[in-house]
């Protein structure tokens, strides 16, 4: 796990301000969401990011670890990045790609379907992509911006 302390030295990045504030690997399973909340919580408090923006931020990286704990296989990992001169948090979670319709955790459908929804009124962007950081396959982003 990559956390605050070696987020204070820029990354290899066009942006040159912009920081990695954490890269965690999760056990693919039900503490995965809130083992990360935990962690990102403690990280982004002792950056200085506004309570409303951390709950924010906690929010959507529940949502996206939800959906691929419930939806991919593993691995899945979460990655943080902070851009302090343009105001933006990005999160992106890894996972190993999605199961065969019917592979994965079902529940009652009215309990399901609702987080991307969520994540896209709380973010400025949001997108899915087959590259990124992490050893997944596919990885699911959103920009936060901060206030």
């Amino acid at each position: 796990m990559k956390i605050a302390a070696d987020a204070m030295s820029p990354r290899s990045h066009p942006e040159a301000s912009e920081r990695s504030l954490l890269d965690l690997h999760l056990v693919h399973g039900s503490t995965a969401a809130c083992t990360a909340r935990h962690v990102l919580h403690r990280i982004l408090s002792c950056q200085g990011v506004a309570s409303d923006d951390i709950d924010d931020a906690l929010l959507v990286v529940s949502e996206l670890i939800t959906n691929a704990v419930t939806h991919a296989h593993p691995p899945v990992s979460l990655h943080v990045r902070l851009c302090p001169a343009a105001r933006t948090l990005t999160v992106s979670v890894a996972d190993g790609g999605a199961c065969p319709a019917g592979a994965a955790t079902a529940g009652a459908a009215h309990e399901h379907g609702r987080g991307r929804k969520v994540i896209a009124a709380i973010a400025a962007a949001m997108g899915s992509t087959s590259a990124g950081p992490g050893n997944g396959k596919v990885h699911h982003w959103a920009a936060l911006d901060l206030r």
